[in-house]
């Protein structure tokens, strides 16, 4: 399953990359070739089916091809769209919407835009639920793309919008439809940032919204440089190890109870419950591209383990990737979503230190220079620079964002929301712990050794990724 997934959306990345358009048949062909390979190799147990498995799921991949966005002319448009995702800010929020009907009313030249997706800033007092439907009144303009030359290919551009755009002040955008589930979720992520908001100063609540709401645009602008030039940057981001806690806390807390209450096989009903408040865990925390990743994976892993089966971490890994990129494969080409999947491959294939002196410490910094150097070469050509002094602040600082702060955080927005007098009692040390990662963070950040450097060229960067896998 890992190599297939692998081909699969490398095949799906390369197809985006190189704008080739959608072959649907010679992708279903390689599909149906690629299904039939799997079976005969099956019974015929022969590893060797791999190889021209992998290459039809590539294949296979590979025919998807782009998801055109057309180029949107500037003027007024009222438009009807499906809510993907909000973000909000300091002063406003921003939405990604998928468009289902735009009219223009002030445009140079009129175009067909159903289908495509567009970014706009909204009041911070509008309602807009992720999930939803709303009408605006919105002025588009294509979104700015930079054009400077560089040695380097650049990164895929399916996820540029077709345009961005800001709502008429005047016309406050109205709400359609609201699935009931999306609303809940929406007034529950509004209620935990409102409580956040409420109980902590100013200079600590965008980081507990960041880690509990994962809206890294709420953190002031010094604090994300400060954790991004110290290799800190997906402290603040929903991954892995926040899909982890959460979903160790709701099995245990399950399996404590179904024990008390002497039900017949408590880990698999726990497991199988557990399920269903992971998923929702990743669409309140922001569903991000990591996010949705971590919480298939996650599910995958109770599913198997509801059954009675030992689950297996790369197979699961691998098939989680196959689902979203069949969902939407404008993910496969998200730099999140990529340096989410290889850093944890890169935890997942780690070798043991239990002969080691300290175990436990020889483990960590294996995985964190094991992580460091799988995502060097995404890491250079997204960001132009690797933090040597991430490895220190991964190893000695990065425990108490994911761990402490992390279970802290998730627990005073959960009393800040219920029960506001509770909250005061966590608040305190609630800060004190923000604003020492903060003060530990700047240490390894302020030197910026291996920040700034110059874009590597194609061969430069073959280089670096062939070492990198060696």
């Amino acid at each position: 399953m890992p190599l297939l997934a692998t081909c699969w959306i490398a095949g799906i990345f390369l197809g985006i990359a190189t704008e080739q358009p959608g072959r649907v048949w010679p992708a279903a062909m390689a599909l149906s070739l690629a299904t039939l390979f799997a079976l005969l190799g099956s019974a015929l147990r022969a590893r060797l089916w791999l190889l021209p498995l992998g290459l039809l799921c590539g294949m296979a991949g590979f025919g998807i091809g782009p998801l055109p966005q057309r180029p949107t002319p500037p003027g007024l448009y009222r438009v009807e769209a499906d809510v993907m995702a909000v973000r909000m800010r300091e002063a406003d929020q921003r939405a990604l919407l998928e468009l289902r009907e735009a009219e223009a009313l002030v445009s140079e030249r009129p175009a067909e835009l159903r289908g495509s997706r567009v970014v706009v800033t909204f009041p911070r007092a509008a309602w807009i639920p992720p999930g939803g439907r709303v009408r605006a009144l919105v002025r588009l303009r294509p979104p700015t793309v930079f054009h400077n030359r560089t040695p380097h290919p650049a990164w895929p551009i399916e996820l540029t919008p077709a345009a961005t755009g800001r709502s008429v002040a005047d016309s406050p955008p109205e709400v359609l439809a609201v699935p009931w589930l999306a609303g809940a979720l929406a007034s529950a992520r509004t209620a935990l940032r409102n409580g956040i908001t409420e109980s902590l100063p100013d200079d600590v609540e965008g980081l507990v919204i960041a880690l509990v709401l994962g809206d890294g645009g709420a953190t002031e602008e010094h604090q994300r440089a400060i954790m991004r030039d110290a290799g800190m940057a997906h402290v603040l981001a929903v991954s892995g190890m926040h899909v982890a806690v959460v979903a160790l806390f709701l099995v245990g807390a399950f399996r404590r109870l179904f024990v008390r209450l002497d039900v017949l096989r408590p880990d698999r009903w726990s497991a199988l419950l557990g399920i269903p408040g992971v998923l929702l865990y990743g669409e309140l925390s922001g569903g991000s591209a990591s996010g949705h990743r971590a919480a298939f994976t996650a599910c995958l892993a109770l599913g198997v383990a509801a059954v009675g089966r030992k689950p297996a971490p790369m197979p699961l890994m691998g098939g989680a990737c196959v689902a979203i990129a069949c969902l939407d494969p404008r993910v496969c080409v998200s730099p999140g979503f990529v340096l989410s999947v290889v850093a944890t491959a890169a935890i997942l294939t780690a070798p043991s230190h239990r002969d080691a002196r300290f175990p436990e410490l020889m483990t960590a910094w294996s995985i964190t220079c094991r992580t460091t150097l799988a995502t060097a070469p995404i890491t250079l050509w997204c960001f132009s620079g690797i933090p040597i002094l991430g490895l220190l602040a991964n190893l000695l600082v990065a425990p108490l964002g994911s761990g402490l702060l992390l279970a802290l955080g998730n627990v005073h927005a959960v009393l800040s929301a219920v029960c506001p007098p509770l909250a005061n009692l966590t608040a305190t040390p609630l800060a004190i712990l923000c604003r020492a990662l903060v003060h530990a963070t700047s240490m390894y950040s302020s030197p910026g050794w291996g920040l700034g450097l110059p874009p590597l060229s194609l061969g430069e960067g073959l280089c670096v990724g062939v070492a990198v896998v060696a």
